[in-house]
């Protein structure tokens, strides 16, 4: 007797067999950057977005970045059109439906600018938002599986410091505010902030963790390009190594000076964070191991 997750791989074979024009083929021209919060992800995009024929797509999970209602690139929107046109999707779900269903989704994106190389920015917290019906907690997330079998390759954005990374975001909490052309980002920019050692130490390791994941346990033989915020920090956009880098990863080259609108909300952690001495000593205590340590 098969089981009902059997029947859903038969039948995604039998798809694979009949669109085999459809799978395998939405890689060509799109990559995704993954990052985490507070990784310099918009500093970075705007990089790729100054290099020739390459279209940045702004976080398309993110209904705040891009809204449902007037985005068609959303993928909540996405979701909504697809879901009311064939509401089988929702109601008698399985792999092969859910494989055709993501395939459209990135299908749209890549043809947003069909003469372009089309980057989408994807977080961390929205790589969940691709799976199907079942996925085990911790097991290698369906997106990573359709990267690799439809060749879309991935830049692997990440903060080398996870405890700079928490910090910054936590201290944007405080502030809401997440980018230095909101309204009123240089008023607060010299704010300081009180921040509670233990949640740090606490999202900090699982910041760690999670970025350990991505890189050793889940990319898998999905092409990739692994760099962090402090290699772009500063050097991006000079004509540098790292300029190159990112570009011929993309078979691009750089061919005119960047400069970017997004800058730094934080001088340094130490400088906004009033109890700072305290957080670090909290984290040399939980044996967190970072380069605003050494």
């Amino acid at each position: 007797m098969h089981s009902g997750r059997d029947s859903c791989v038969r039948l995604s074979m039998r798809i694979r067999r009949i669109w085999p024009e459809m799978i395998g083929s939405v890689g060509k021209m799109l990559t995704i950057l993954l990052s985490h919060e507070r990784s310099g992800s918009h500093f970075v995009g705007s990089f790729l977005a100054s290099l020739p024929r390459i279209a940045m797509v702004d976080e398309v999970c993110n209904p705040h970045a891009m809204p449902p209602r007037s985005s068609e690139l959303s993928f909540f929107r996405y979701k909504h059109e697809r879901f009311v046109a064939d509401d089988d999707l929702i109601l008698n779900p399985n792999l092969a439906k859910h494989e055709q269903f993501i395939v459209g989704f990135f299908e749209r994106l890549r043809n947003y600018a069909p003469k372009s190389h089309v980057v989408v920015d994807i977080k961390y917290g929205h790589v969940p938002l691709f799976e199907g019906v079942w996925w085990p907690i911790l097991s290698r997330p369906y997106l990573f599986k359709f990267c690799e079998s439809q060749g879309i390759s991935i830049i692997h954005l990440h903060r080398g410091s996870v405890i700079s990374a928490v910090i910054s975001q936590m201290v944007s909490q405080q502030r809401r505010l997440w980018h230095s052309w909101q309204h009123d980002a240089d008023k607060t920019r010299n704010q300081k902030h009180e921040l509670n050692p233990a949640r740090v130490v606490a999202e900090a390791k699982m910041l760690r963790e999670q970025i350990d994941f991505v890189r050793n346990r889940w990319m898998g033989g999905v092409r990739h390009l692994d760099i962090t915020y402090e290699d772009v920090n500063g050097t991006i956009g000079t004509f540098g190594d790292i300029d190159h880098k990112i570009a011929s990863f993309l078979d691009r080259k750089p061919e005119k000076p960047f400069s970017s609108r997004y800058e730094k909300l934080i001088s340094s952690p130490a400088a906004v964070v009033v109890n700072y001495s305290e957080v670090i000593s909290a984290c040399i205590e939980a044996g967190l191991e970072d380069p605003i340590i050494s």
